[in-house]
């Protein structure tokens, strides 16, 4: 096992999730409003890591613990079950509450090779919100899949937000990735746009009905 630099990785988590926030003050674009009852949006900026992609949506007569609990697991059986674009999961490693995992993310083209993903995530319990972030670890932590043809991706930030109101739950999810490698733009931008379909879907596994905030 090799020797981890936790504090580095949590002070680039700590970063990242700076980053993020800063985008909970911009206004997004509209993009789709009704996509299985997620609204999707976007901040195109003017980042030199792309843009950034929010969903949100309201998860009814659920409560956050329900939602949180999915993305804390390092039980691949259920992550399969919620995440429908995850091909393969695995916590490597777990360092107190923090969590390193290998992800296998599925093509959008038969003809665009697979991306995996080396991250770190925690939970987050602020007095705004519960929520979760992951972000890409690479330059901490090293990481090498037999999978030749796999083409690793970064993910700057994925950031969830969760609100309990009254019975029901509002979900925020806000993406900045790079898939990087060669694959056309107009695919890259449609696997990003359908992520926040991931909060339909975990409302589905939880057996909630959602709709847009």
């Amino acid at each position: 096992m090799q020797k981890v630099k936790i504090e580095e990785i949590q002070k680039h988590w700590n970063v990242e999730l700076k980053n993020a926030e800063v985008y909970a003050e911009k206004e997004f674009e509209g993009y789709l409003e009704d996509v299985n009852g997620v609204a999707i949006s976007h901040y195109k900026g003017d980042s030199e890591r792309g843009i950034v992609i929010k969903g949100e949506t309201i998860a009814e007569n659920c409560k956050v613990d329900q939602i949180l609990k999915l993305f804390e697991t390092p039980d691949w059986e259920v992550v399969k079950s919620y995440d429908k674009k995850a091909k393969y999961f695995k916590e490597i490693e777990r360092i107190d509450s923090w969590s390193i995992r290998h992800f296998i993310f599925s093509s959008p083209s038969r003809f665009v090779s697979e991306r995996d993903f080396i991250l770190v995530g925690h939970s987050i319990h602020s007095n705004e919100y519960i929520g979760w972030l992951s972000t890409s670890i690479d330059d901490y932590y090293s990481f090498n899949s037999n999978d030749k043809s796999l083409v690793r991706g970064t993910n700057y930030f994925t950031l969830f937000k969760f609100y309990q109101i009254d019975n029901d739950v509002k979900c925020t999810m806000m993406v900045q990735s790079n898939p990087n490698g060669m694959i056309p733009t107009s695919l890259a931008n449609q696997a990003l746009h359908e992520r926040p379909n991931l909060l339909f879907d975990v409302s589905q596994y939880l057996g909630k009905k959602n709709r847009p905030c």
